[in-house]
């Protein structure tokens, strides 16, 4: 069970808890889009640990991160995308 990935999406979206659930329970699509999510966060989250200026990589995880986000709106039928 990845339950780490079903937590993340939880927190992140914590008005949509039952369509993410029977997401993560029903698509493996949508599952891996929980596990890039929350792999792309936690790299964004390294690298900014180890960095001191903004730079071109940490552009490309923040662009990564607001895609998969957009991802996961598209999923669960909403048009407001949060800030991430």
């Amino acid at each position: 069970m990845m339950q780490k990935e079903l937590d993340n999406m939880i927190r992140q979206f914590p008005q949509s808890r039952v369509k993410i659930i029977d997401l993560f329970n029903g698509s493996e699509d949508f599952k891996s889009l929980c596990v890039d999510y929350l792999q792309c966060e936690r790299s964004l989250q390294a690298f900014l640990d180890h960095q001191q200026e903004e730079s071109q990589v940490e552009n490309e995880y923040r662009r990564l991160l607001h895609d998969l986000r957009e991802d996961v709106v598209r999923y669960l039928g909403s048009e407001t995308v949060r800030k991430a």
